[in-house]
């Protein structure tokens, strides 16, 4: 058994050859748009598992999102969080 194809077929699907997840995600995008556009209301049998994943997202982000302004708030000094309260207070008074 030659191990010389080994590397030659591992190098074949190196990193480059993938998308990244952003443009994943752009063309998962572009191709619901259009589905919806082309062929309508046969799509919208797809609407719960659409709900189902924003949902799941949700769920991963917004905890995320809590725990990341919880520590960036603990690490403020006295002065930057009196600072913050009472910008804050201001747009929340105003709004």
């Amino acid at each position: 058994m030659s191990t010389a194809a080994g590397p030659a077929a591992s190098s074949s699907r190196g990193r480059g050859s993938r998308l990244g997840l952003s443009t994943q995600i752009l063309i998962g995008l572009a191709l619901g748009a259009l589905a919806g556009l082309f062929f309508g209301e046969p799509v919208g049998a797809l609407q719960p598992v659409a709900d189902v994943y924003i949902r799941l997202m949700q769920m991963m982000v917004l905890p995320y999102l809590v725990l990341t302004l919880v520590v960036g708030l603990g690490q403020l000094d006295v002065r930057d969080a009196r600072r913050l309260a009472w910008r804050g207070g201001v747009l929340i008074a105003v709004s």
